[in-house]
């Protein structure tokens, strides 16, 4: 927490300073992340006997950003943003044998919280057209993984259920806290200071100690300039 509130506390000067220099811009976003594991060993590999793949999982996604004019058509980009994201699992199991027959099915949610810093290069293809692309960093800050599941059991006509419902806090100490990767989108001015964003956010590190697990994530944005 005294990590975050230091970068964002950055962020206000920064913001502070860009009121009173000359080509400096700053404004707000905020959006959705449609976010899920990618990797080697992305795939969940449930108690033993259950495989399955990473899918996608939505979270918010929020912040601040400055932008810096270098040409008429070229300009750089600093942001500080929250960014849910994490993965679901889809647990889905059944055997029979001797009239017997038992199910699994539920789901595995992994929400991961964390700060992220990009640093992007944008070129200005119209007054309203713009791409970006660039590098950044993001900060693990906390995390739950939620498992949801339902065993079903019946012989002989003869049915029973079970549901059973779990949350796990992922500690920093199992996360690989800092990580790395690129971003790639376009920006739309919907007005002068309205801008709808979409883009590609690549994971390039592991957040695992142990196993190769990346973030991917389809972000979409509203940017809101208070200043150009």
């Amino acid at each position: 927490m005294k990590k975050t509130m230091l970068l964002f506390v950055i962020l206000a000067i920064m913001l502070s300073g860009s009121l009173f220099a000359e080509g400096l811009g700053f404004g707000a976003k905020a959006g959705m992340n449609m976010a899920k594991f990618s990797g080697d060993d992305a795939e969940l590999f449930w108690e033993g006997i259950i495989d399955s793949d990473p899918g996608f999982i939505f979270g918010p996604t929020l912040g601040g950003f400055v932008t810096y004019q270098l040409t008429d058509a070229l300009s750089a980009r600093a942001e500080l943003l929250f960014a849910q994201k994490g993965s679901k699992y889809k647990i889905d199991y059944s055997e029979s044998e001797s009239g017997v027959t038992f199910s699994i099915d539920g789901d595995v949610k992994v929400k991961m919280n964390w700060l992220e810093i990009p640093m992007l290069g944008v070129y200005s293809l119209t007054d309203a057209i713009s791409i970006f692309a660039g590098p950044y960093i993001e900060l693990y800050l906390s995390g739950k993984a939620k498992t949801d599941i339902t065993a079903k059991y019946s012989y002989e006509g003869v049915s029973n259920s079970e549901s059973e419902e779990d949350t796990e806090d992922i500690e920093g100490e199992d996360v690989n806290s800092l990580g790395f990767g690129l971003l790639f989108g376009g920006t739309y001015l919907l007005t002068e200071n309205i801008g709808l964003e979409p883009r590609l956010s690549i994971g390039l590190t592991s957040i695992d100690e142990d196993y190769t697990v990346k973030n991917f994530g389809i972000q979409l944005f509203v940017n809101y300039y208070l200043k150009k």
